[in-house]
């Protein structure tokens, strides 16, 4: 187990793909953890510390792959700060960020298609602690060339999988560190057309196109666009949002997230190289990570306020990254860095957290 040794001797974080040996020997150690895998994989696994959720599929730094049988893709938050793994149902949602670290973040896990992934992705940003606490997390998936695939999340403490529950690992930090949530959104709107959705939905049946009331099976076909490879793009308050296409069948469209009233749309531009606008993107966020200052950054407008609602939409969009140009539910894969910066004399450091998808 060199990755076990290294890690202990004070080496690089783990955050990939393991074999099961190796998770549960993370475990018995008494390791804070993050898990995705296959039902069964997961479903061998001891208890202890750590969340975990269904999906065949993942994103690590070789590129997209697909999980075997005795294989789990692991992230480690052992030495960030203390942890404590919480279940909440569908009523009990809002305390997901009500109940997270004063100086931390809450890692949450919700199953693709469930009523709480329905009754998040439409209220998150309406819960009174919405912008006060960082919520991060990820949509489990399923195996979708398998019939009748269900998403699971388990909690290690039980070591119970729930089809309609979310899980979550509430780590506390340092009084040194501050979380920053960002994003990076490969994909820009194409600027063809303009369209309107008339309701919070999964299923819209219907556009608005300059207030004309449009079959939206109708207009996707019409833009040859049921393949899935280039999502929806929302413009939420200058942040760009996605929502990808899960099938079109009939009349009817299904989607990996919810489309919003009052939002514009439009299907995003094709990217021709991702590999190389995302090390672009990522480069550019890098020069632009703003200073922390009291855990106040350092130029605070009405726009970071607005930008902060944005990425709470983006709470929902875990489950949509790219493999095989395709868009599927459930890739995990968090990136965290530290980024020490010398403020006033005193060392306050950044934990810069964000999801690592093809969205």
């Amino acid at each position: 187990m060199e990755w076990f040794r290294s890690t202990q001797a004070g080496g690089r974080r783990i955050n990939d793909l393991v074999p099961l040996s190796d998770a549960r020997a993370l475990i018995e150690a008494g390791a804070y953890l993050m898990i995705a895998g296959r039902p069964e994989a997961l479903a061998s696994l001891p208890r202890g510390n750590w969340i975990g959720g269904t999906t065949p599929y993942v994103m690590t730094e070789r590129g997209g792959c697909v999980i075997a049988n005795d294989q789990v893709f692991l992230t480690d938050f052992s030495g960030i700060g203390q942890a404590e793994v919480k279940v909440y149902d569908c009523e009990e949602l809002e305390l997901i960020s009500q109940d997270a670290p004063r100086n931390g973040f809450a890692l949450t896990i919700i199953p693709f298609q469930s009523r709480c992934h329905e009754r998040f992705a439409a209220k998150a940003n309406t819960y009174p602690t919405a912008y006060l606490k960082p919520v991060i997390g990820w949509i489990s998936g399923f195996d979708l060339t398998a019939e009748d695939g269900q998403a699971l999340v388990l909690d290690g403490i039980s070591g119970q999988g729930h089809q309609d529950r979310a899980v979550v690992l509430h780590v506390e930090m340092p009084s040194d560190f501050t979380p920053i949530i960002n994003m990076i959104n490969l994909f820009e709107p194409d600027d063809e057309q303009t369209f309107h959705f008339e309701e919070v939905s999964f299923s819209p049946s219907h556009i608005l196109i300059d207030g004309v009331r449009t079959p939206f099976a109708d207009y996707i076909r019409k833009r040859a666009m049921e393949h899935g490879r280039l999502p929806l793009v929302g413009g939420f308050s200058g942040a760009h949002i996605n929502a990808s296409i899960y099938r079109v069948h009939g009349d009817t469209v299904d989607l990996y997230a919810p489309v919003h009233p009052g939002i514009p749309y439009s299907f995003a531009r094709p990217v021709a190289d991702y590999a190389r606008e995302f090390r672009r993107r990522f480069t550019r966020f890098l020069h632009h990570t703003r200073i922390i200052k009291h855990r106040i950054p350092v130029e605070v407008r009405p726009k970071h306020f607005e930008q902060r609602r944005a990425i709470a939409h983006s709470a929902t969009l875990a489950g949509q990254p790219v493999h095989r140009f395709r868009k599927r539910p459930g890739e995990p894969g968090l990136v965290s860095r530290l980024a020490p910066a010398a403020l006033r004399g005193k060392r306050i450091r950044q934990f810069p957290i964000g999801l690592r998808t093809g969205t």
